[in-house]
Order: structure tokens, then C-alpha cells, then sequence
């Protein structure tokens, strides 16, 4: 099992995956950025996701990020953007 240190591991709701679950997350900041405080040395990808209230989710390219954390720090400058709104919609029988 991996360390990582300074981000969330509980479950993130709503986040469906056909792999293993996330390792851990953390909220973006204001303009974007995030930052993972302390992620040991080995080969990881970073994963966007945001869901909206309603269940409104987003379609965020690129889908994810591979990279390798050596024994320094690491910036990644791909810039992940909301390409189009996804509406999940119902059905309903009409009433008369």
C-alpha cells in the first residue's frame, strides 16, 4: 500500500471507476491548482473529477494524467479544461 500523506482517503462520492479506487484526493484551489504535499517515489495518474449540484457532471479533458514522482518535486502543467456540460436525465410518464 502506498503512503501518501496530506490528502483526503476517504471514498469520493460519486467517483465511478472500472480499476482499483483512488489512492487519495484533494480540492483544486481557486484558479485551479492542486497539490498533493507528499507522494512517495513510483509511477501515479492524476484524474479529474467534479460533480455538480443535480447531478450535473462535466466532461474534463484530458480524462487523466499519467506521471513519475523521482526524489525531487514535480509540476505537472497540463491544464485540465471543462470541454462540455453532461446532464444526466430522467423519463417520466405524463400524468392526465
Amino acid at each position: 500500500m502506498v503512503d501518501i500523506q496530506g490528502c483526503d482517503k476517504n471514498p469520493l462520492r460519486g467517483f465511478k471507476t472500472s480499476g482499483s479506487p483512488p489512492l487519495c484526493h484533494v480540492v483544486s484551489k481557486e484558479k485551479g491548482q492542486f497539490v498533493f504535499p507528499s507522494i512517495p517515489p513510483g509511477s501515479y495518474k492524476v484524474v479529474p473529477h467534479y460533480e455538480g449540484p443535480h447531478s450535473i457532471k462535466f466532461d474534463v479533458r484530458p480524462v487523466e494524467i499519467d506521471f513519475t514522482v523521482e526524489h525531487e518535486s514535480l509540476k505537472i502543467d497540463t491544464v485540465f479544461k471543462v470541454s462540455v456540460y453532461a446532464f444526466i436525465c430522467c423519463i417520466f410518464p405524463t400524468v392526465y
